[in-house]
């Protein structure tokens, strides 16, 4: 999956309620990727590349990223029991960053259902990850900077043990109807 990331921040863009204070004053960048999952799945990898832009990075100029920490889940909509938990950064392919490059960056998530009641709904929730880094214009270093980037993950209900009692049920219809048929012969 490519994805353009603006490193820029757009004007307006609203910043993320998060609940550290810490955060509050952080721009936002919403990276477009959405993630989907059954909850209880298991943890979910997930990898996608980026790609630089000149937009992103000025020609000559480069972005060093220092560090990628995760902030954590933000509930959206749907049902609150249908819980994304558990979000690790893994890995990412360059840390120095240039107009025309390809970035593959890795992560980890937890899909999770706390009530465990198979009521086949979903929970919505943002992922959100601080991105530390310093730009190297072509004439200035400009100070460490933070922004916070995100993405949304969806936690389905899994659809067990509801859809084995109906193949159960319509098995065990069609066995007794293909029984009648043939006792009748």
């Amino acid at each position: 999956m490519n994805k353009s990331i603006s490193l820029r921040i757009l004007l307006g863009m609203a910043l993320l309620a998060v609940s550290s204070a810490a955060y509050a004053d952080i721009p936002v960048l919403n990276t477009g990727l959405f993630v989907s999952a059954y909850e209880n799945s298991g943890t979910q990898i997930v990898t996608t590349v980026f790609n630089v832009t000149a937009a992103d990075v000025p020609v000559g100029d480069s972005m060093v990223i220092n560090s990628i920490t995760p902030v954590g889940f933000s509930y959206l909509s749907g049902e609150r029991d249908d819980q994304a938990t558990a979000l690790k950064f893994l890995s990412i392919s360059e840390t120095t960053l240039h107009a025309g490059d390809s970035v593959t960056a890795s992560f980890s998530w937890n899909p999770v259902d706390t009530i465990l009641d198979n009521d086949l709904d979903s929970g919505l929730w943002l992922g959100t990850f601080n991105l530390n880094y310093t730009f190297h214009g072509a004439l200035v270093v400009f100070p460490a900077t933070d922004e916070l980037v995100t993405f949304e993950a969806q936690v389905n209900d899994a659809p067990e043990p509801g859809s084995m009692y109906l193949l159960g049920t319509g098995i065990l219809a069609m066995a007794g109807a293909a029984r009648r048929r043939f006792c009748r012969v």
